[in-house]
């Protein structure tokens, strides 16, 4: 009579049971042994905003002063945007009056095209570049090649967008939303249709609602607005998913940025070209929100800034189409900066 099987260690068939063993035992250990998985770190993208506002019609070098002139503002962006593919440059509108003659003289047009030279990625209306009416504002925009972003311009009947409310593009590792206001002007008309600006508090919710609509595709919210600091902190109350307003209108002065109790940033940097605000950054894409930032107001000076050489051949030849009878069409800059909301005056 046959015995019950046992496994016999010295065997094959035991050496086999025992390295069946020995793998689990193993794999048990492996198991427990394995570190406790840590959060993933954030992921982050560095993004540096450029900005102006306030040209009015600024365009040649000043008298008597040695900053500014559209072509060293463009010399500095193409110098930056040379070294980095970060950069998003943006003017906060008013581009045309009190400045140059050839700008009065193209109604806007030399303006507008020199704008487009510099290369912003957009810009928005101010009440003075609306002074040649709707008609030469599309032609001026056109000949820039700039978008023009305006949320709360509407046509008083159909209640439309006159502009393109927003724009959404891509610098470096962020994806940018870009939001345009404006304090607008009144009694403007397109093809007999009368134009309207909306303004607080329903500014803040045309802003909110577009915000709203992007937020899932973007990392970063700015809004472009001609409007002044206060308007800008309004902006910011009513929408906490911006992270930065550029402000114009006012030609205030930030020296440093100011910072709303949702955290975003607001900045705005004179008038004249006098001065290119550069808010560098760092994204934190997980969060959507700005890691940290350090920003500086760079003087357009002419003795440290490159100057677009090209950009000041193409003003002469203007000055030559637009101006006929001669003289060099220039206006003398402002002597005084205005001080801005903290008592700060630019540098």
């Amino acid at each position: 009579m046959r015995g019950t099987p046992v496994l016999n260690p010295s065997g094959i068939r035991g050496q086999r049971w025992l390295s069946v063993i020995l793998v689990w035992i193993l794999v048990g250990i492996a198991v427990h042994a394995r570190p406790a998985p840590q959060e993933r770190p954030s992921s982050t993208a560095s993004l540096l905003l450029l900005h102006t506002n306030d040209i009015h019609d600024i365009l040649k070098a000043p008298r008597g002063n040695t900053l500014g002139g559209i072509a060293y503002v463009s010399g500095y962006i193409h110098q930056v945007r040379a070294m980095r593919d970060d950069v998003v440059a943006l003017d906060a509108g008013d581009i045309l009056e009190k400045g140059d003659f050839l700008g009065l003289a193209s109604k806007g047009e030399a303006s507008y095209r020199a704008l487009g030279a510099v290369g912003y990625d957009a810009t928005v209306p101010g009440n003075h570049d609306f002074v040649f009416g709707m008609g030469q504002l599309r032609r001026n925009i056109e000949a820039s090649g700039i978008p023009m972003l305006c949320a709360n311009i509407i046509y008083e009947d159909t209640k439309e967008f006159v502009f393109q409310p927003s724009r959404e593009i891509r610098k470096g590792g962020v994806r940018i939303g870009l939001i345009g206001a404006s304090v607008g002007r009144d009694n403007v008309f397109e093809s007999g249709r009368r134009i309207t600006t909306v303004r607080h508090p329903e500014l803040g919710k045309r802003i909110a609602s577009i915000a709203a609509e992007v937020n899932h595709r973007t990392d970063i919210q700015i809004v472009v607005l001609h409007g002044g600091t206060w308007a800008a902190q309004a902006v910011a109350k009513a929408v906490p998913e911006v992270d930065v307003v550029v402000a114009g209108h006012t030609n205030e002065v930030t020296t440093t940025p100011m910072v709303a109790p949702t955290g975003a940033l607001i900045v705005e940097v004179g008038r004249a070209g006098q001065w290119v605000g550069s808010l560098d950054m760092v994204v934190d894409l997980d969060a959507k929100k700005i890691a940290s930032y350090q920003y500086r107001m760079i003087p357009m000076d002419r003795k440290k800034i490159p100057e677009d050489k090209e950009l000041t051949k193409r003003l002469e030849e203007w000055e030559k189409q637009f101006c006929p009878e001669g003289g060099d069409g220039l206006s003398n800059a402002p002597k005084k900066q205005p001080r801005n909301k903290n008592g700060r005056k630019g540098p």
